[in-house]
């Protein structure tokens, strides 16, 4: 048998952070007929919503996330702008929240059926006041009344996992650090 040539070693070449402002600086402009607005609601209705999103179906990715609440609320999410999303009348006020975990993101739901309705990103507590074009909300897919019907395309985190307030995806990180998941290339 012939020996096996050895790997070369690895060396970290970029650190993933969840929520930094670097992920949110993704913004990009689209013109005013790209966007598309939808209606949505809770499954009874308490809560109504409009979401403007910067394309339409299916070219606007749905993502799906595997931590254990993402799954167990059946979350699609789609991430439009804070100031892109309507809630009609008192529909704001209907809203419970949830925190878990390491309390970083605020989980919405309808106080009379308890559908989950989306994620509040906004963590002024680490960042600061978050500048308005960043400022993102995860909108769960499945309350999006058009989408069922459009042909979405969807993206799935695998095994992604807080640890120590980092979200860390174990399929693509070979180790992980206090400040961030280290990618190894």
């Amino acid at each position: 048998m012939l020996p096996q040539a050895q790997p070369e070693p690895k060396v970290v070449t970029r650190t993933y952070k969840p929520f930094s402002p670097e992920f949110f600086g993704r913004v990009e402009e689209t013109s005013d007929e790209e966007r598309t607005t939808h209606g949505g609601s809770c499954h009874c209705g308490a809560i109504a919503f409009t979401v403007t999103l910067k394309w339409p179906f299916p070219k606007y990715t749905v993502n799906s996330c595997t931590c254990s609440i993402c799954t167990r609320n059946g979350y699609l999410l789609v991430y439009p702008m804070r100031q892109d999303v309507k809630f009609s009348g008192d529909s704001k006020e209907k809203m419970g929240s949830y925190k878990w975990g390491h309390k970083v993101a605020d989980h919405r739901f309808c106080k009379t059926c308890g559908s989950s309705v989306m994620i509040d990103l906004r963590r002024p507590e680490t960042f600061g006041e978050t500048d308005p074009r960043k400022d993102m909300v995860g909108i769960n897919h499945v309350n999006i009344l058009e989408a069922s019907a459009s042909g979405t395309s969807s993206v799935g985190y695998r095994k992604m996992q807080w640890v120590e307030g980092q979200l860390l995806n174990f399929h693509e990180a070979t180790e992980y650090h206090p400040e961030g998941v280290l990618f190894m290339d």
